[in-house]
C-alpha cells in the first residue's frame, strides 16, 4: 500500500504543476566576422524540462538571426519557472559569454532578444565565473541539439515516461528562396510541414501577394519526434507552395527524408515551368489550393461619439459568408467619447477561378437618439487588406452602405446586445 501512495505522490508531482512553453529569438551582430557562436536555453533547476537546447553556428555573416524553444517543467511544490539564455562567442580577440534570466514566469514566454556581441553588455550570473575551457567545449558541438540526460531511479524515470520528457529528436527546419513568375501579379501561399505532424512546431504558412516576378520568402520551425515515436531518430519535412501564377491555380512541392540534423536550405522555384513536384500535390483538388491562397483583412481604428455613454458592436464579415474565418463581432459598453477598435481575419471566395474577397465592416451603436449603423464595403479585393478607418458615429452621413440598408431594428438589437464580450472565429468567445 506504501509503495502505491508513493507511485501516486510522485506521479501527482509530475503532472500537477507547471509548464511553460519557451521561446527566445532575435539576432546576433559582430563587425569582426567569420565568428562562432553556441546559444543554450535552460531552465533553473533543470529537472524534468526539455527546454535543454543548444545551438551552435559558425558566420560569416555580420549579423545571423537564431532561434531557440522548449518547455520548461515544475512540479507540485513550485508554480513557476526561471529560463535564461547563455551565449557563448569567439567574436572579438578572445572567447566571450553573454546571457540573461528570467523569473517567475508562469506564462508561455516568446522574448526577442538582440545581441551586439562586440559591445557584449548582456551579463547575468550564468556567465560570472565560466571557464574558457567551458566555452570551448559548447563551440565545439558543431550543429547538434541536445536532450539533457540524467541518472534516475526508478519512481522518476515512471515520472519522466509519464509526462512525456522523451528525448527522440527534435530538428530546426529552415527553407528560403525565390518564387518566379511571369504573369505577375501572382498569389502565393508556402507552407512548412512534417511528415507525421505530431509533436512539431514546423507547421508555418506564408500568404502573400505579389506584384512582382521575382519575390523572396523564407519559412522555418522546430520538428520533432518524440513522446508517441521515442524510437525514431529523424524526421521528414516537407514544403508545399500554392499558387495562381498562369491560368489557373497550382501547386509546387518537395519533400526531404529521414533528416537528423538541422537543416538550411534554400529552393529557388519557377512556378511557370511547375517542375518542382512531389507527392504532397497529388489529388489535391483546386478548392483545396484556394483555402490557402486566403485574403487577410484587418481593419482598425476609432469610433467617437459625444453622448456618452454608448454601446457599439463591430462586425466584420465576407459578403458570401462560406468557409470564412473573418467572421469577428466585437461588442462593448463605453464612457469614453472616443474608443480604439481592431478586428483581422482571413477570407477567401470559395469559387476555384474567383481571385477576390469582398470584406465589409458594420458598425452598430447607440450614439444619439436611437440604433444606428455605419458600414463600408471593400469590392474585388485581390489582395491583404490593412486599412484604419476612424468613424464619428454623430455624423450620420459619414459611412453608408448597403450592408446597413438590409437590417432592421430587430437585427441591430440582437448584434448590440449578444455578448460583452468577442466572437472568435470557431464560434468560442473570450
Amino acid at each position: 500500500m506504501k509503495r502505491v501512495v508513493l507511485l501516486y505522490v510522485l506521479i501527482t508531482g509530475c503532472l500537477c504543476g507547471v509548464r511553460v512553453h519557451v521561446r527566445v529569438t532575435g539576432s546576433l551582430s559582430c563587425s569582426s566576422a567569420p565568428f562562432r557562436y553556441a546559444i543554450d536555453l535552460l531552465e533553473d533547476d533543470y529537472f524534468d524540462d526539455e527546454v535543454d537546447v543548444l545551438w551552435v553556428r559558425a558566420s560569416n555573416e555580420s549579423v545571423m538571426h537564431y532561434e531557440v524553444s522548449g518547455w520548461a517543467t515544475e512540479g507540485m511544490f513550485d508554480n513557476s519557472v526561471e529560463p535564461f539564455i547563455r551565449i557563448y562567442h569567439t567574436c572579438g580577440t578572445e572567447l566571450g559569454c553573454a546571457c540573461k534570466e528570467w523569473i517567475n514566469i508562469k506564462k508561455d514566454m516568446d522574448e526577442t532578444i538582440n545581441v551586439n556581441l562586440d559591445r557584449n553588455d548582456l551579463k547575468c550570473s550564468q556567465c560570472e565565473g565560466l571557464e574558457k575551457k567551458k566555452i570551448t567545449e559548447k563551440l565545439d558541438n558543431m550543429n547538434k541539439e541536445r536532450c539533457r540526460s540524467k541518472k534516475m531511479n526508478l519512481a522518476l524515470l515512471i515520472c519522466v515516461l509519464i509526462t512525456g520528457c522523451l528525448c527522440g529528436v527534435r530538428v530546426h527546419v529552415r527553407v528560403s528562396g525565390t518564387l518566379s513568375c511571369s504573369s505577375a501579379p501572382f498569389r502565393y501561399a508556402v507552407h512548412l510541414l512534417e511528415d507525421d505532424y505530431i509533436d512539431d512546431e514546423v507547421d508555418v504558412l506564408w500568404v502573400r501577394t505579389s506584384n512582382d516576378s521575382v519575390v523572396n520568402y523564407e519559412v522555418s520551425g522546430w520538428a520533432a519526434e518524440g513522446i508517441f515515436e521515442p524510437w525514431n531518430n529523424y524526421v521528414e519535412p516537407f514544403i508545399i507552395i500554392y499558387h495562381t501564377c498562369g491560368t489557373d491555380v497550382g501547386c509546387a512541392c518537395k519533400e526531404w527524408a529521414e533528416t537528423r540534423e538541422d537543416m538550411d536550405e534554400t529552393l529557388n522555384v519557377n512556378l511557370d515551368r511547375n517542375d518542382l513536384k512531389c507527392s504532397q500535390c497529388k489529388g489535391l483538388d483546386k478548392l483545396k489550393i484556394v483555402e490557402k491562397l486566403d485574403f487577410h483583412v484587418r481593419v482598425s481604428g476609432t469610433i467617437s461619439c459625444s453622448h456618452t455613454p454608448f454601446r457599439y458592436a463591430i462586425d466584420l464579415i465576407e459578403d458570401d459568408y462560406i468557409d470564412d474565418d473573418i467572421d469577428s463581432l466585437w461588442v462593448r459598453t463605453t464612457d469614453q467619447s472616443m474608443v480604439h477598435y481592431e478586428l483581422s481575419g482571413f477570407a477567401y471566395d470559395p469559387e476555384p477561378f474567383n481571385n477576390h474577397v469582398e470584406p465589409f465592416i458594420v458598425i452598430y451603436h447607440t450614439c444619439g437618439e436611437k440604433l444606428g449603423c455605419a458600414c463600408k464595403e471593400w469590392l474585388d479585393v485581390n489582395k491583404d487588406l490593412d486599412v484604419t478607418l476612424n468613424v464619428n458615429l454623430d455624423n450620420k452621413n459619414e459611412m453608408k452602405c448597403s450592408q446597413c440598408d438590409k437590417l432592421g431594428w430587430m437585427e441591430r438589437s440582437d448584434k448590440l446586445y449578444w455578448s460583452e464580450r468577442r466572437r472568435l472565429p470557431d464560434g468560442r468567445m473570450n
